[in-house]
């Protein structure tokens, strides 16, 4: 069953294939190393971190989250293994921002552009339990009144929406056997067993 987590994770796994393929962390636009994670930087750690040029990228979901229709339709079971089914029984929508941080504009813009571009053309993230979240642009802004302490700051807002599912063990049919009697005027004259794989 996904949860909000599982949705900021998932967004944070698609920025860090997105900017740092290659997974030692250094973004392929700016040549810097960046730590992509989910949460809000710890202050002395970023310190450190913006002194040697180190990007933060964080995903932050935001406080509140609000439910979505579900159909009954959404709710069928379905098949989703050998021995499993599930069904949606909820889809939740929230907020969550994404921080760029940075030791100059140059690097923020160029990480920001990178990103809000990629947003801008991305519809669907698959999480980890198998399931698609939907995600949408809400917007954006630039904070940099902490210039002098060498810290430019870009925020990304995306609406993630996911479904909440309930899965269960389903036992497999096997084998189904049906018997069957043909009758004349009463009597019978006959049987066979159909049997399906």
């Amino acid at each position: 069953m996904a949860s909000y987590i599982d949705a900021a994770n998932g967004l944070a796994d698609a920025i860090a294939a997105l900017l740092a393929p290659d997974t030692n962390g250094v973004i392929a636009l700016t040549g810097a190393v960046a730590k992509i994670y989910v949460g809000w930087p710890d202050k002395q750690t970023l310190d450190a971190d913006l002194k040697t040029g180190t990007a933060h990228i964080s995903v932050w979901p935001l406080p509140g989250e609000r439910m979505v229709s579900v159909t009954k339709a959404d709710m069928d079971w379905v098949e989703t293994g050998a021995a499993l089914a599930s069904r949606e029984t909820q889809r939740r929508a929230r907020a969550m921002q994404i921080g760029i941080w940075c030791n100059t504009f140059g690097a923020r813009d160029l990480i920001g552009d990178a990103i809000e571009g990629w947003l801008a053309d991305m519809f669907r993230l698959a999480l980890s339990d198998g399931t698609t979240a939907l995600v949408s642009w809400t917007g954006g802004q630039l904070i940099d009144d902490k210039q002098l302490l060498n810290l430019y700051r870009r925020d990304a807002m995306v609406m993630v929406t996911y479904s909440t599912l309930q899965t269960m063990a389903a036992t497999p049919i096997e084998q189904t056997q049906v018997a069957m009697d043909a009758q004349v005027n009463g009597a019978t004259i006959g049987s066979i067993t159909l049997t399906t794989p």
